[in-house]
């Protein structure tokens, strides 16, 4: 298995009071809430979801690329890089724009606009 252990230590740490559900995927560590994915790591950072209509911006920050699964974007994974992760600030602001999105994700308000919510790695 290959992933970043000291970043997946943190963003455990991060979200204990959430109580996520750990899940080790061949590519990383996944953390569910409610059955879904709210953000894993591997070994280029932090996969975290956004609003689609944020992407595009989150997509002009320095070490955020576009999560590709098997060749295909999704409209609302990114992939921040480790090294954008480093103070514990940058971190948490990534949870918690990933925990926003989720929060509607999960109410199933929007449910039809949304492709997959299936574990991604």
């Amino acid at each position: 298995m290959s992933y970043d252990e000291e970043l997946a230590l943190r963003v455990q740490r991060s979200l204990k009071s959430l109580r996520p559900v750990l899940r080790e995927a061949r590519s990383g560590m996944c953390f569910m809430l409610d059955r879904h994915l709210l953000c894993a790591v591997t070994d280029g950072g932090l996969i975290t979801r956004v609003d689609p209509k944020m992407k595009k911006e989150c997509l002009e920050l320095e070490g955020v690329e576009d999560f590709r699964y098997r060749n295909r974007s999704s409209e609302c994974w990114i992939q921040v890089a480790s090294v954008n992760l480093e103070r514990e600030d940058e971190l948490r602001k990534w949870l918690a724009v990933s925990y926003e999105y989720g929060k509607f994700v999960r109410s199933g308000e929007d449910v039809k606009n949304i492709r997959s919510h299936r574990t991604i790695i």
